[in-house]
């Protein structure tokens, strides 16, 4: 089986770092897709995170128009500040207009982002992304989700928002491995499932991992040593066997890389 279209997403990915790895050499495919078509830089809202960012995204609208600005923020009705959730959003995702057309669509993890009504989408949310907006996966069609994730069920790790002690950090990521590896199953055995007009994935441990080795206002950055960090690395560079690198995309029969 094929997919038309693949968009895969490295949540919360560092620019530079990107840049720094295809300097090097680690990223050889991408560095042939970006050598052989085209690439440009989308600039980020100002002032804002990941939350207006994926909702953004999955809508193509401004968050004074979709209404998310923030994981929690003030309701308009009572002046409290409150959790937004996606079925707080009043717009629907971009590939929702795709499967109400009939075309073949599946979605995995896409954070922050309405889910699609149409009958011809396959969605699975809140499996392993960052930051989660219900207490469990779900999806549609339900029955074909829960099955899924009794066979491949979220692999959870520590909160990405605390520092993590120096002696936890190889199990952590050993953790962040294991959530990619999980990952590269269930893809491999949807894209298999359909010729599908668009297959769009979102790994969440790129995310992870940018927290602990850049740090943020909420969490010291962590100075592992020199193993450590390799490894934090590597957790990285796993996703892309599936994705870009040498694994699963160049083995489909014919898709296109976005």
């Amino acid at each position: 089986m094929t997919a038309r279209c693949l968009v895969v997403g490295w949540d919360g990915a560092d620019r530079g770092t990107v840049e720094e790895m295809l300097g090097d050499g680690a990223l050889p495919a991408l560095a042939r897709l970006r050598s052989n078509g085209a690439s440009g830089r989308i600039e980020a809202l100002a002032g804002l995170a990941d939350d207006a960012h994926w909702a953004s995204f999955s809508t193509g609208l401004q968050p004074g128009v979709h209404g998310r600005f923030h994981h929690r923020q003030t309701d308009r009705s009572t002046g409290a500040v409150e959790y937004f959730r996606r079925t707080d959003m009043v717009v629907p995702p971009f590939w929702d207009a795709l499967a109400s057309a009939g075309r073949r669509v599946a979605v995995v993890d896409v954070p922050k982002s309405p889910m699609s009504a149409a009958a011809h989408c396959r969605q699975l949310v809140d499996w392993m992304p960052h930051g989660e907006d219900g207490d469990r996966p779900t999806g549609t069609p339900i029955a074909l989700i829960n099955d899924f994730v009794s066979r491949y069920p979220s692999i959870r790790y520590a909160d990405c928002h605390r520092s993590i002690p120096a002696s936890h950090l190889a199990s952590y990521c050993e953790t962040l491995l294991q959530r990619v590896a999980t990952r590269h199953r269930l893809l491999d055995e949807w894209i298999r499932d359909d010729d599908w007009d668009l297959f769009l994935a979102v790994f969440a441990e790129s995310h992870c991992v940018g927290h602990h080795a850049r740090g943020t206002p909420t969490i010291r950055r962590i100075r592992p040593t020199r193993q450590l960090r390799r490894s934090m690395i590597q957790s990285v560079r796993r996703i892309k066997p599936w994705t870009l690198q040498s694994g699963s995309l160049w083995k489909w029969p014919g898709p296109t890389p976005m």
